[in-house]
């Protein structure tokens, strides 16, 4: 499915949006099967929250985050996935893509555009 097929409402992006996660479990379970993104759900050093704990964040709107990672520890691609989960499970939901830099912005377009460029 294409972006543009996502915002026509097409039967494809109908039955995609019948499938949306209900659970951290389902969400999971989605992001690996449509995306191939298998987020890590473990912290990796104590103090710190996994991945996959944003995610859950943004996705069943638990209001406000700050996400402070290491540099290519991968939040712009994370970013990118919560903006396509919006897109697809979020009627109405529009997006601008806004980085710190336009570099940034460029990569998490890219990442979005990855993500489209998926199967159903």
């Amino acid at each position: 499915m294409t972006l543009q097929a996502a915002r026509r409402g097409d039967a494809n992006a109908r039955r995609l949006q019948r499938l949306a996660p209900r659970t951290p479990r389902q969400l999971h379970a989605f992001l690996r099967a449509a995306l191939g993104v298998d987020v890590l759900t473990q912290t990796i050093e104590d103090g710190s929250s996994p991945a996959f704990a944003y995610l859950c964040h943004a996705f069943f709107e638990r209001g406000d985050a700050v996400v402070w990672a290491s540099r290519g520890g991968g939040k712009t691609m994370m970013g990118a996935a919560a903006t396509l989960l919006d897109l697809v499970f979020k009627p109405g939901i529009q997006v601008r893509v806004l980085g710190g830099s336009f570099e940034q912005s460029r990569k998490m377009y890219e990442h979005l555009m990855t993500f489209f460029d998926r199967p159903a």
